[in-house]
């Protein structure tokens, strides 16, 4: 019988090359014998298994080991201690009200929200920045005993007031949840805190379950203390680096679901508007539309940008853009100086701040561990690389083009006028542009690629003891 070719009423017709295989598997009895081949218990059917439980150990080793130390986390650290959080749920809860644009309003910007938010965090505020100063038990109390105002009114959030209302909506939910269930400010943070950690945690399971190369180390990143500290306080960045690592693995993937990298990554940047540049990785998507995917998904972040803009950006501070702008255009010559002072001043703060300071950045962990840390991270980092990863320069230039975006924005709406370095930038920053900076990295140093594994259970050793010292140590107790 010829495989290649099929009859239907008399006419000939080619049969396809998939299905010719499949016909000559049934139709020839098997020649390897037990224990090999196609069977029910070949090796092909084995190595598939392993494979597939090999998928699901990776997110469910990830929820095993940060789902106890992001409880300790959102239920040990006193409340309103990660920075910005009363801002951050009081945005939270302008959206709760159905009001999803903030608004400028008595000469800055917020919504309608509750002021008992600041009426809790009060007590605790002489404790937020000051290493030295933990709660006392009357201040801690103090706080506990607020309760919900009667009715919403406008209360001001400017430094929250602008971002995007997606990644608050784990805030939102609890806020509606602990107001039925009659829980006080403080226990409603807690349980922001909570779900905002169940989300970060979900995000990155299915990102380590469905990436490849790039799995070790988006799961170093995901592991670092600082991710994890984001990932159980009230603020948006832990959904947002869990989408950012969700989005990383979707593109490399590169399956029937990549084109929700591009929601991913447009929230991100609606979140954060120099995270744009990140939409540049969907030009690792062999698609030939890839760059009109890349305008869809850039075009709702503009118009947020625009929306923000014209509704809700004041002056933060003493910062003044349009003085700053002047100064700049003046002279030209002090932009390199200015760039070269921030690195060389700062470059160590932010390496710190990237694997963990946390708190109000008040919260230091020891540096023998911030060494040690970092040097676990370069093998599973480096284990992402490819020989010819797809679009690596689009990649680079997008993750490039969001870094330099930071520092600009920061320097024109948070840095005082003149200035000889750009104040305001924190490490943390730089998460998810780590994250996205995977899809163009190169193969180097492929003997490390062994090391991934190793480096990661060494990480997942020691983060969990530094951590929990650090905020007993913190906050006494």
């Amino acid at each position: 019988m010829n495989c290649s070719v099929g009859q239907t009423h008399g006419r000939a017709y080619p049969r396809p090359a998939r299905s010719c295989g499949r016909l000559a598997r049934l139709q020839s009895p098997s020649k390897a014998g037990p224990g090999r081949g196609p069977g029910p218990f070949g090796h092909a059917d084995l190595l598939s298994f392993l494979a597939r439980v090999r998928r699901f150990a990776w997110p469910l080793a990830w929820l095993a080991w940060s789902l106890p130390i992001l409880a300790f986390l959102a239920l040990r650290v006193p409340p309103w201690q990660n920075s910005d959080e009363p801002t951050h749920l009081l945005r939270a809860v302008e959206i709760a009200h159905g009001e999803w644009l903030a608004h400028r309003a008595f000469g800055t910007a917020g919504g309608l929200s509750d002021p008992a938010i600041y009426t809790a965090y009060l007590p605790l505020r002489p404790v937020s920045m000051h290493p030295s100063r933990a709660p006392t038990d009357a201040e801690r109390a103090a706080s506990e005993r607020v309760d919900w105002s009667a009715r919403p009114s406008f209360v001001p959030f400017a430094n929250t007031a602008q971002y995007a209302p997606f990644f608050y909506l784990p805030d939102a939910l609890a806020y509606r949840a602990g107001r039925a269930a009659g829980l006080r400010v403080d226990g409603v943070l807690r349980l922001a805190r909570l779900l905002n950690a169940l989300t970060f945690a979900a995000l990155g399971g299915l990102a380590l379950g469905l990436a490849g190369r790039t799995r070790p180390a988006l799961a170093a990143i995901l592991m670092l203390p600082m991710t994890l500290s984001l990932g159980a306080s009230a603020a948006q960045d832990g959904p947002m680096i869990g989408a950012t690592a969700l989005a990383v693995a979707l593109i490399e993937r590169d399956g029937r679901l990549a084109g929700l990298a591009g929601g991913l990554l447009a929230a991100c940047g609606m979140a954060r508007p120099p995270y744009i540049g990140h939409l540049l990785a969907l030009g690792a998507l062999p698609w030939r539309r890839r760059w009109l995917w890349i305008g869809a998904s850039a075009l709702p972040v503009l118009l947020w940008s625009a929306l923000v803009a014209h509704h809700v950006s004041v002056r933060l501070g003493q910062a003044d853009w349009q003085r700053q702008l002047s100064w700049l255009l003046a002279d030209p010559g002090s932009i390199p100086r200015i760039a070269i002072a921030t690195v060389w001043n700062f470059t160590p703060n932010y390496a710190e701040q990237f694997i963990g300071r946390l708190g109000w950045t008040d919260t230091p962990l020891p540096r023998a561990y911030l060494v040690v840390a970092g040097l676990l991270l370069v093998p599973p980092y480096l284990a992402a690389g490819r020989s010819r990863p797809r679009a690596a320069g689009l990649v680079a230039a997008g993750v490039a083009v969001s870094v330099l975006s930071i520092f600009v924005l920061q320097y024109l709406t948070w840095t005082w006028p003149g200035q000889p370095f750009v104040t305001g930038v924190l490490g943390r920053y730089f998460l998810p542009p780590a994250l996205v900076l995977l899809l163009a990295m190169p193969e180097l140093a492929p003997r490390l690629r062994g090391l991934a594994v190793p480096c990661l259970v060494a990480a997942g050793v020691i983060t969990p003891p530094v951590v929990l010292h650090a905020i007993a140590a913190r906050y006494g107790g």
